[in-house]
């Protein structure tokens, strides 16, 4: 593949805008990893000009709700498995999510800190992270994953094997969250992560019931916000989410079973949904077909029925929406075209999905300053599309995308541009 040049400008594609539409004719000078210049007739003397005209640009991707290191659901499975093949697997799934268009994520549970630091220093291709390191869950919840054969502890389907340095993924009381949350931000977390209720791929435990009391989930966002690290709870409602909201959660993951009247309050807060609709529609289709468990069927094919509202209304409620993957396992990771697809088919519109995987992506992970966009001083992340983006519903474009450059690198260039 054509290697880039330090400094270059790419002439005369259709770009998009802050505003969220497409520009065409626009050129792009790209200097030492950055946007230097956005506009039409840039000079540029002396530099390398590419020409895209009859391409489409737009800013890399972000994935909110990522999970690198996750493969698998077979507790055996991932128990036989060498913490050093778990390493390498996370770097080879960081490589082609960056290759699926994503430029950033915020790791929701699993990569570590020496997986971002591998990406930071150019030892393994990836998105830029924000890790969360593990879920917090209390005791018997949905992120608790004891065997009861042997009776040994363990994280959830064991996706996070114990290695040196690694905090306990179980609290109970407030008292010990604010260790355990002291313990992630040792650990490197940029995030904490809470399991506020039970989940589907999990046992005992229900989807709107609480898996922490509200004085731990307080607690967890007070202890973080000194610690200076924001609250992303999952959570798909009850009184769960209503505790998490007036703490001051940044971010509900999942959310099916919001109510209108949690829509309003979290559009009041500002506090992001990250819908990952595309992960619960496979959900409901592995249940439907009888992989999991009858308990585990059960629950997940009653949340069905609420998979066709709940993201329309958040939004209709003026609920901020950021893309999230959700990829606990090898077949779905790099899958962010399905989510565009799935908040597409939900009801938002095309500039909508675009604006949630980018600048409003960008923004609840507090980056919208740096990444997200197309303009001057912004990371050169950018996908390079043969024709516009979503604009027939179906994201065929980006499945996966021709054209990948971060930082001004290539990861991917379409034919015109290698020539």
């Amino acid at each position: 593949m054509k290697q880039l040049p330090d400094r270059y400008v790419l002439r005369g594609a259709a770009v998009l805008d802050p505003a969220g539409e497409f520009a065409d004719g626009v050129d792009l000078l790209v200097s030492d990893g950055r946007i230097a210049q956005v506009g039409r007739g840039i000079r540029a003397e002396g530099i390398d000009s590419l020409d895209a005209g009859g391409l489409w640009i737009m800013p890399g991707l972000v994935d909110c709700h990522a999970h690198l290191t996750m493969h698998s659901l077979e507790p055996y499975q991932s128990m036989q498995r060498p913490i050093t093949l778990w390493a390498l697997q996370a770097a080879d799934t960081a490589r082609q999510t960056l290759r699926s268009g994503v430029t950033f994520a915020r790791d929701a549970g699993g990569s570590e800190a020496g997986l971002k630091a591998a990406i930071a220093g150019g030892l393994t291709a990836g998105p830029r992270l924000q890790i969360a390191i593990l879920m917090l869950s209390s005791t018997g919840a949905h992120a608790d994953g004891f065997l009861a054969g042997p009776g040994l502890e363990a994280s959830a389907w064991y996706d996070t094997p114990d290695y040196p340095g690694r905090p306990n993924p179980l609290v109970d009381g407030a008292p010990e969250m604010r260790r355990r949350v002291r313990e992630l931000v040792r650990a490197g977390a940029d995030w904490i992560k809470l399991c506020a209720t039970g989940g589907l791929a999990s046992e005992y435990d229900e989807p709107d019931a609480p898996d922490f009391a509200a004085d731990e989930i307080a607690e967890a966002v007070a202890e973080g916000a000194r610690r200076g690290r924001p609250v992303m709870v999952h959570c798909y409602g009850g009184t769960a989410l209503d505790h998490s909201l007036r703490a001051g959660a940044r971010s509900v993951e999942h959310g099916a079973l919001l109510t209108e009247q949690q829509c309003a309050e979290m559009a009041s807060r500002g506090c992001w949904l990250v819908p990952t609709r595309s992960a619960l529609l496979d959900d409901v289709e592995q249940a439907r077909s009888g992989r999991f468990s009858p308990v585990i069927n059960e629950k997940t094919l009653r949340i069905e029925p609420a998979l066709d509202d709940y993201v329309l209304m958040a939004r209709e409620a003026g609920v901020r929406i950021a893309t999230g993957t959700d990829g606990i396992e090898a077949r779905r990771q790099a899958r962010i075209v399905d989510e565009l697809r799935a908040l597409r088919q939900a009801g938002l519109t095309a500039a909508e999905v675009l604006a949630a995987a980018t600048s409003e992506a960008a923004a609840l992970c507090g980056v919208a300053d740096q990444v997200g966009s197309i303009a001057p001083g912004f990371a050169a992340d950018l996908i390079i599309t043969e024709s516009e983006p979503g604009a027939d519903g179906n994201y065929a474009e980006l499945d996966p995308p021709p054209g990948v450059i971060q930082a001004g690198r290539a990861v991917a260039l379409p034919a015109q541009l290698s020539e």
